[in-house]
C-alpha cells in the first residue's frame, strides 16, 4: 500500500501541474495593440474578475470577402453587472464594426453583429472589459462566417509556406487618412481669382491664373 502512494502522489503531482500550464497557455492574451495574438480558433473566451477590469485585449486573423458574424455571449455573477465591448478595424485601421452587451443578475446575455468586408485581408479585433463591471462572470467571442483562422493554426505550428499576418500599423494609417484629408482642400482652399505665383528651388517661377482653375488641391505623400 505504502509503495502505491508513493507513485500516486508524484502522478497526480505532474496532472496538476500540466492541466495549470495548459490553462494559462489557452488565456494568453495579447495586450499590445501593435503586436495581437493571432487567433487559432474561431472562439475566444475568458473570466470576468476583479484583476481584469479595463484590460485590452487583441486579435488579428483573415476576413473577407463577405459578410462575418460577431456573437458576444456575457455572464454575470448574482448580484453582479458586467460589459464587454469589441470592435474591428481593417489594416488601414478603419473601423468596420462595433458591439457592447451587458448582463446583470446572474444572467446571460448575446448580442451578434453582422459585419460586410469588401475584400480579403487581415483585421485587428479588440476586446474590451469594461472596468466598471462588478467582476464575476464569464465572456465568449465566437467568430464566424467569411473567416480564415487556418494560415494561423499553421503559422503557429512553424509552417514555412504561411503568409504572416503583419500587426497594423496605426501611424502609416493615420497618415494616408491625413494625406487624404489635404487632398480633398479643393476648391475651398484655393480663391477664385487672382495669380498663384510658385518660385522653384531652381529660381523659375510658374504663374496660374486662378479664374481659370476648375479644380485644385494638395497632395502629400507620406
Amino acid at each position: 500500500m505504502k509503495r502505491n502512494k508513493f507513485f500516486c502522489v508524484p502522478t497526480a503531482v505532474v496532472i496538476l501541474v500540466t492541466l495549470i500550464l495548459a490553462v494559462d497557455s489557452a488565456n494568453a492574451q495579447s495586450k499590445d495593440r501593435d503586436n495581437p495574438t493571432q487567433l487559432t480558433s474561431n472562439e475566444i473566451s475568458g473570466l470576468i474578475n476583479e484583476d481584469n477590469l479595463g484590460d485590452h485585449y487583441y486579435y488579428t486573423f483573415v476576413a473577407g470577402p463577405g459578410e462575418i458574424t460577431l456573437t458576444l455571449s456575457v455572464q454575470s455573477g448574482n448580484g453582479k453587472s458586467n460589459q464587454v465591448s469589441f470592435d474591428l478595424s481593417n489594416d488601414n485601421a478603419r473601423q468596420l464594426g462595433y458591439g457592447t452587451m451587458g448582463a446583470y443578475g446572474g444572467r446571460t446575455e448575446q448580442l451578434v453583429k453582422r459585419i460586410d468586408v469588401n475584400r480579403r485581408q487581415p483585421v485587428l479585433l479588440h476586446i474590451t472589459i469594461n472596468d466598471w463591471s462588478q467582476g464575476s462572470g464569464r465572456y465568449r467571442l465566437r467568430v464566424g462566417g467569411a473567416v480564415d483562422v487556418s494560415q494561423n493554426k499553421q503559422s503557429a505550428g512553424g509552417g514555412d509556406s504561411v503568409t504572416r499576418i503583419e500587426p497594423i500599423n496605426e501611424a502609416k494609417a493615420n497618415a494616408r487618412r491625413d494625406a487624404l484629408r489635404q487632398t480633398m482642400c479643393v476648391n475651398e482652399c484655393l480663391p477664385k481669382q487672382g495669380t498663384l505665383i510658385v518660385t522653384l528651388k531652381d529660381g523659375s517661377t510658374i504663374k496660374i491664373d486662378l479664374s481659370q482653375v476648375e479644380k485644385g488641391g494638395i497632395q502629400i505623400r507620406p
